[in-house]
């Protein structure tokens, strides 16, 4: 028969104290044995799991109230937290002991992960190793940013911050579009543009020449240049833009080295 620290549950043999399941009890004998839970508090409750069907699914139940589940686990942390003044999770590391299993995961999870969590991130859930968690601190949260682009005059925390900002903002490479007059210097923001273009769907044509876009904006903006809607003036020449957009990529394509040298009054690199 069963010891006193095991119950038998449609033919199995279930451990009380981790709710592992045998089908000989001979298996069973052999993991208490060896059952981290009860071999460190040294506890024999009495049975608390028995076997129920409800509407023809085996299920089991609370021997105290009428908590069922399909899982012997969540029976077993149900006892722990309602009816047992025991603490049967122990963990490994330190001297904690708790009463149910999430407990002992939140444990662990916040006093002996190696990741932590931000202090300043009220509302993430993202975690960090030591070493990475103080650069995210200095790049997120300090205020001190003592690192300045010669460009743009962005300043920044991290020397790391900079040198991604300048690559990516004011590289000597820039990419252009050429089913509009779209510039950038980021690969990853002109792969995420000619999305914008594609090859199927709904056809937009312009009822005044032969333009046609697939892009509903993108034909709004080409309609105002029919109706001489131009309101963005380059800074170094005579042409006329109806959008900013527009008028940003004509200044990296054409301007490039003005942009530079001189002095920046039609918009910010930043802002790119």
């Amino acid at each position: 028969k069963p010891g006193p620290s095991s119950s038998s549950v449609s033919g199995l043999f279930v451990c009380h104290h981790c709710s592992a399941a045998y089908q000989q009890k001979k298996g069973l004998s052999q993991h208490i044995r060896s059952c981290r839970v009860s071999t460190s508090l040294h506890v024999f409750p009495p049975s608390y799991i028995r076997a129920v069907t409800e509407d023809g699914v085996k299920k089991f139940a609370c021997g105290f109230c009428d908590f069922t589940s399909i899982r012997a686990c969540r029976v077993k942390n149900h006892y722990g937290c309602q009816h047992s003044a025991i603490q049967y999770f122990a963990c490994k590391l330190c001297d904690f002991k708790c009463k149910s299993h999430s407990s002992l995961y939140l444990h662990k999870s916040t006093v002996h992960s190696k990741k932590k969590r931000c202090p300043y991130c009220k509302y993430s859930t993202c975690t960090f190793r030591a070493s990475r968690l103080e650069a995210h601190i200095r790049a997120k949260h300090a205020r001190e940013k003592p690192y300045v682009c010669a460009t743009c005059g962005d300043k920044f925390s991290n020397i790391d911050i900079l040198r991604r900002h300048e690559k990516r903002k004011h590289g000597s490479t820039f990419f252009s579009c050429k089913k509009c007059d779209f510039v950038c210097y980021s690969h990853s923001e002109f792969t995420k543009h000619k999305r914008r273009h594609p090859s199927t769907g709904k056809l937009f044509e312009c009822y005044t020449c032969t333009f046609q876009t697939y892009t509903r904006s993108y034909l709004v903006e080409h309609v105002k240049l029919h109706m001489e809607m131009r309101s963005y003036p380059c800074e170094y020449c005579i042409k006329t833009f109806v959008s900013l957009k527009s008028k940003k990529g004509h200044m990296l394509s054409v301007h490039t080295e003005r942009m530079h040298t001189g002095p920046q009054k039609f918009f910010s690199m930043a802002d790119l």
